[in-house]
């Protein structure tokens, strides 16, 4: 910890060196290119006001001068270039008594020749310079261009003006005028031009950027001196400020934030913003830590939830596929069932077509009557096959009722695993609701236990449903069978009786046809039961399958609730684990 205060106090005056060095030289940047700009406007705007000043004034001399000449006259010599014409000397004298007046150092005339090149007429100095030229010179030559923008204007348009002021390795600084010459139709025959010295305004703009930049260069230090004092006091409280946050960052949220400067300034406002600051943040911390630790809790909890769920899953898969082996079974049953009761019919129908055929030989030949004692032996024995074939039937639709009782008590298991099911999706919502944001997933998981739930109720209620309508269509087609029996034993009786009764059939013969006629209606009422038992019996084997259906669905939904939970449980570890990662985070502050 010492040594990282340590690195930071040398990394801060580091920064803190930089930061100031580097506000400085942007400031000096910033002064020396605004004092350079202004530097140049001013001196640039004093040369504008020299310039327009003294342009103006030799302009207007040359205006005069203009005025002075005869343009007809002066046309003439352009046209003739002749210097023996009295005008040409009476004007070179006029022009030398002018430039030597006003101080000029050239002063000169200029025109158009024929061939459309430009050339001196009437200069205004004495033949005997070297500088002289003669009427006719050329004033633009191969290596060097005299005529200037302003001169063009004025030998084309009529417009006076002047040029910038210009440095020459002879005379110095120089500049340049010049005024139209009209004939007396207005016609412009040529110019008048002059070149000023301008030494005194060279020293003058010398003597003016001096100053300029002179002064700029004193308030410049000035305002550096300001500046580089003005960020010293600005940037002192808030290295203190970034004391305090590098604090802060190690995790120390006792830091006591001072105000070293009093003052009630943006600086104070920013003292008293991160005070703010670190006490808010240390309350939230605290509040994290305390909502990290009811995490946890609810945690340990959920994961407690999530085993109880998933061993109340894995019970009721088990009893699911238990009861969907004892619906196999008693399928089986019901299919063994059917397949006697139609053998039963089977027999029975061999029977009576034998008792009709029996009926007919009786009333044909009463007096045979006695050779049939066979047939009635055997119709006996059909009978008595017939009566334990019904009495098995019976035993077997007992064995299904007590099976159905065994589904009652399946359905109500069914009943309390949905109902201690319901209570757990319950708690799990409750805390998940409690855990806010952080318990979403959770929500939802226990929403879709508490529909699994709810489905196993109500297929625990189908279930119900199915085997009351098994129980009572049994109990039914037992008592139907009971009758069923009962009829076959008054046959078995009859048959009997009628056995007796042949022994003395020569004098009974008309009684033996009549107790036939009766044993006829009576297979005839056993046809009627056989069939009604079949029908009960197909229908309880429909529900016996539709019950088996539900069985597989219910015993899908339950792996499935299984499932869910195992992933509850897998989802709360991962939970637990990020807790964990996010307490030992929230651990690293001191508050």
């Amino acid at each position: 910890m010492v040594n990282n205060l340590s690195n930071s106090k040398n990394t801060r005056k580091l920064r803190t060196s930089s930061i100031k060095r580097t506000a400085i030289v942007w400031c000096i940047i910033v002064l020396a290119v605004i004092g350079t700009i202004l530097g140049l406007i001013i001196v640039n705007n004093y040369q504008d006001s020299l310039k327009l000043k003294e342009g103006e004034k030799i302009l207007s001399v040359l205006e005069t001068v203009s005025a002075s000449i005869d343009g007809d006259k002066y046309e003439s010599l352009v046209e003739n270039l002749n210097d023996e014409d009295p005008y040409y000397e009476e004007l070179r004298q006029y022009l030398i008594k002018v430039k030597n007046t006003t101080g000029l150092r050239f002063l000169f005339t200029e025109s158009y020749l024929k061939d459309g090149t430009t050339a001196y007429i009437v200069d205004g100095n004495e033949t005997n310079k070297e500088d002289f030229s003669p009427i006719g010179t050329s004033v633009n030559t191969e290596n060097e261009t005299i005529d200037t923008e302003e001169t063009i204007k004025a030998l084309t348009e009529g417009v006076g003006g002047y040029t910038d002021f210009y440095e020459t390795e002879e005379w110095g600084m120089l500049f340049s005028a010049f005024a139209p010459i009209y004939n007396s139709e207005g016609k412009i025959v040529g110019i008048v031009g002059a070149d000023a010295p301008a030494n005194d305004v060279k020293s003058m703009i010398d003597s003016i950027t001096f100053t300029v930049v002179s002064v700029i260069f004193l308030g410049f230090a000035a305002i550096t001196t300001l500046i580089a004092a003005l960020i010293s006091g600005i940037l002192r409280p808030i290295i203190k400020i970034k004391d305090y946050a590098l604090e802060i960052s190690n995790g120390n949220l006792f830091v006591n934030v001072e105000n070293s400067t009093k003052s009630n300034n943006e600086i104070g406002e920013i003292y008293s913003a991160f005070s703010v600051m670190i006490k808010n943040t240390a309350n939230i911390i605290n509040s994290i830590k305390d909502s990290v630790s009811k995490l946890l809790n609810f945690n340990s909890q959920l994961l407690e939830n999530a085993d109880a769920s998933s061993s109340a899953a894995q019970d009721v898969s088990a009893n699911i596929v238990e009861a969907a082996n004892s619906a196999s079974d008693q399928e089986k049953i019901l299919d063994e069932a059917v397949g006697n009761m139609d053998k039963i019919k089977e027999k029975l129908d061999t029977a009576v077509e034998k008792l009709k055929a029996i009926y007919k030989d009786m009333k044909l030949e009463q007096e045979a009557s006695l050779t049939r004692k066979d047939e009635i032996s055997k119709f006996e024995e059909s009978i008595s096959l017939l009566s334990d074939i019904a009495r098995t039937t019976d035993e077997n639709l007992n064995r299904l009722l007590a099976e159905i009782k065994n589904i009652y008590i399946f359905t109500q298991t069914m009943n309390d695993i949905a109902e201690q099911t319901n209570l757990l999706a319950l708690n799990a919502g409750i805390e998940a609701a409690r855990a806010g944001d952080s318990g979403r997933g959770f929500a939802v998981v226990a929403r879709e236990i508490q529909k699994l739930s709810q489905g196993t109720k109500e297929s625990a209620q189908n279930i119900n449903e199915i085997a009351n309508s098994i129980d009572s269509k049994a109990n039914e087609t037992i008592a139907n069978m009971n009758l069923t029996i009962n009829t076959v034993d008054e046959g078995a009786n009859l048959s009997k009786s009628m056995q007796d009764y042949l022994k003395y059939v020569t004098g009974n013969a008309e009684d033996n046809v009549n107790n036939i006629s009766k044993i006829s209606e009576e297979y005839a009422m056993i046809q009627d039961e056989l069939d009604k038992a079949m029908k009960r019996f197909n229908e309880i084997n429909k529900l016996i399958k539709e019950f088996s259906g539900k069985m597989e669905v219910i015993a899908a939904t339950a792996q499935e609730q299984a499932a869910m939970s195992e992933e509850l449980k897998a989802s709360t570890s991962i939970l637990k684990d990020v807790v964990d990662v996010l307490e030992n985070k929230i651990n690293t502050f001191r508050t």
